[in-house]
Parts: structure tokens; C-alpha cells; sequence
């Protein structure tokens, strides 16, 4: 048997929305994964959460969760 029990995702994005003007803005997840659980489905909705929340910060996306 295997378990993640400290996995971690992070995604981080810098945009330049003007001369000598920066923004940048990170997400990092944490999670953990019991016997059965499949990474790669996991890993995947994981980035997708971080993903969309770092567009958010940045200004990038304007759905709301």
C-alpha cells in the first residue's frame, strides 16, 4: 500500500500590464492521497483549482468560485 501524505501543487504566473510594472501571484495546495485514489486525476483538478485562483489574483479571470 501507498499514501501521499504531504503532496504539494503550486502554480505561479507574472504578468507585465505595463512598462516597468509587474504582478505576480502564487498558489500552492497541499493534499494528501489515501490507497485507491488515482494521482494523476487528483494532480490534475489540484492544478486547476491553482491555476484559476492565481488568474483571479492577477485580474486575468472574472468568474468567481
Amino acid at each position: 500500500m501507498s499514501r501521499v501524505t504531504n503532496g504539494k501543487v503550486a502554480f505561479r504566473r507574472t504578468v507585465q500590464p505595463a512598462d516597468y510594472e509587474s504582478k505576480s501571484a502564487e498558489v500552492e495546495l497541499s493534499f494528501a492521497l489515501d490507497d485507491g485514489e488515482i494521482l494523476k486525476d487528483v494532480i490534475g483538478e489540484f492544478m486547476e483549482d491553482a491555476k484559476n485562483e492565481v488568474l483571479r489574483t492577477l485580474g486575468l479571470r472574472k468568474d468567481k468560485k
